[in-house]
């Protein structure tokens, strides 16, 4: 079960223009987040903050 439950990315927008490398990248955590990750990207200009929607789910007991 993936585990990554927190990730802060800066950013230095005169050397990290190119947003889609970036957004690769981050769609990558989709591997190693959990349900519950939170992703905060802060740069000179732009805070943002998000939660990881993961589609693992974990077989069920009953």
């Amino acid at each position: 079960m993936p585990n990554l439950e927190q990730v802060m990315l800066y950013r230095d927008t005169p050397f990290d223009d190119d947003l889609s490398i970036q957004s690769t990248e981050l769609q990558m955590l989709e591997n190693v987040a959990s349900p519950k990750c939170k992703i905060q990207v802060i740069s000179d200009n732009i805070s943002f903050s998000s939660t990881v929607h993961s589609y693992y789910t974990t077989p069920r007991n009953d």
